[in-house]
């Protein structure tokens, strides 16, 4: 898989977090229709699954990785994600996607260069050092950072 065109999100059904390709999925019903956000999984090459996930959970990966994660050791657990929580050499970032310039940032609430907001660029030269401490859509014990 590509890792900059992954998603993911919560489980409608269990709240576990799912990692997949995005998708929009009719549900046919009496009575009607409905559309349903989605994460398909790619099982082997006739066989794909399909996740109905809490859409204000649906998070795009940034296509990098950090050095450590609270999620775990393996590389899927260490790509960055929208919504994750990041630790950087100063202070603790959330990751957002800056639709009107097409990037990732990451957004602190920590007082930097007479700025009310810290602005840091997700890039190559990041994921050196950064660390993924939590998620936005998760309760966690840690730092928090409201990037909102």
């Amino acid at each position: 898989m590509n890792d900059r065109y992954l998603f993911r999100g919560k489980r409608a059904d269990n709240d576990e977090w799912i990692v997949g390709y995005h998708c929009k999925l009719i549900l046919c019903a009496r009575g009607g229709a409905k559309l349903l956000d989605a994460i398909q999984l790619v099982v082997s090459h006739c066989e794909v699954r399909s996740y109905e996930i809490d859409p204000a959970t649906l998070e795009q990966c940034t296509g990098l990785s950090a050095v450590k994660s609270y999620r775990g050791t393996q590389p899927e657990d260490l790509l960055i994600f929208e919504g994750d929580i990041i630790r950087d050499r100063r202070s603790v970032h959330a990751v957002i996607y800056d639709f009107d310039n097409g990037r990732f940032l990451g957004v602190s609430n920590v007082k930097y260069n007479n700025q009310d907001r810290y602005l840091l660029y997700i890039n190559t030269e990041l994921q050196k050092f950064v660390e993924i401490i939590g998620n936005v859509h998760d309760k966690s014990d840690g730092e928090e950072c409201n990037g909102n």
